[in-house]
């Protein structure tokens, strides 16, 4: 091999190992770096959406403090409860109508789907939503439990489908009534409709092409997904994943009450980078999350321009040593 030959083969030796090395590095802190920004924004995104969360549930405690306080309220609920058997009977009839004036514009003024009282054993004895009456009045809560914990104090049950057939997501909200003197005559109940706070969870502002946000709790040894998810529109409610399993791993930790950021697995079994939160008042986990190829798709365009910069070389050395 002539000299000049070896001189530049040494050239390229010499020069080409550098490179490698240093497109490695450069590799290495481009995707730590990406790695970095994109998880201090799935952070500030998560934080957001936790406090929006927290503020709007904050708005329907004042709403409910504020209900409590009604002196129309407290005076004529105990009036509908003794008359409950006699709808007819002209003090049912006036308590009814001075409850309607006040409670009709909060329940539109504060978009509720319905505001219900109930008497001293938990059955609905006013409904604002006229719809309800045939299906509600005299009768007791579909889920005991709300009335029990509402007796005690402000109480918001699970989310839950509405009335049946009925696809949308409701909670309820419940506080105890006092009268006058200060006794328990009953409780007042806020049918909350879930659709204002999803398309709010589910903005994916922020969260490019890919990324979502959602929300879960823990049910027994499950996870149970409570919003609409990006690739599972229907799964509000039915979608549930085992503590046990190795995917949706944002979400498990979540709902345990674990607050967080890293590169786990979604619920597809997808690698991702992701946050997640925990609610402590509504009991809910909240996970924001960007699959991991797009996150790092700008990593790869770069590792793809390394891989190409010795192929050049490589090129060129043929061409020194052969030259046509």
């Amino acid at each position: 091999m002539p000299l000049k030959s070896k001189f530049i083969l040494l050239f390229f030796a010499f020069t080409l190992i550098p490179l490698v090395l240093f497109g490695a590095i450069v590799f290495s802190q481009a995707r730590n770096i990406l790695r970095t920004v994109r998880t201090a924004q799935l952070d500030a995104i998560a934080d957001l959406k936790k406090d929006k969360i927290e503020t709007f549930f904050q708005e329907r405690v004042a709403d409910v403090r504020s209900a409590q306080a009604f002196r129309n309220i407290r005076t004529n609920l105990p009036v509908l409860s003794a008359y409950a058997g006699d709808r007819t009977a002209p003090a049912y009839v006036q308590a009814k109508k001075a409850l309607d004036d006040q409670m009709k514009t909060f329940q539109q003024a504060f978009g509720y789907l319905d505001v219900m009282l109930l008497d001293d054993r938990g059955n609905v004895v006013y409904t604002g939503n006229d719809g309800h009456s045939v299906v509600e009045l005299d009768l007791p809560l579909r889920n005991r439990k709300v009335f029990e914990e509402g007796k005690k104090g402000i109480y918001f049950s699970d989310v839950f489908f509405g009335m049946e057939g009925d696809r949308r997501i409701e909670m309820i909200g419940t506080a105890p009534i006092r009268d006058l003197r200060g006794a328990f005559v009953g409780a007042i109940v806020l049918e909350i409709d879930m659709a204002p706070i999803f398309k709010f969870i589910q903005d994916a502002t922020g969260l490019g092409t890919t990324g979502e946000a959602l929300i879960v709790r823990q049910k027994g040894k499950e996870t149970l997904f409570l919003s609409p998810l990006r690739h599972d529109p229907n799964a509000a409610l039915v979608k549930v994943v085992s503590l046990r399993e190795k995917i949706a791993l944002p979400a498990i930790k979540a709902a345990k009450g674990e607050n967080g950021s890293g590169i786990s697995y979604d619920y597809r079994g997808e690698e991702v980078l992701a946050a997640w939160r925990y609610i402590p008042y509504l009991r809910w986990g909240l996970v924001t999350k960007i699959d991991a190829s797009e996150v790092f798709a700008p990593v790869g365009q770069l590792l793809t321009v390394i891989i190409c910069v010795p192929s050049m070389f490589d090129s060129l050395e043929v061409q020194v040593l052969y030259p046509a």
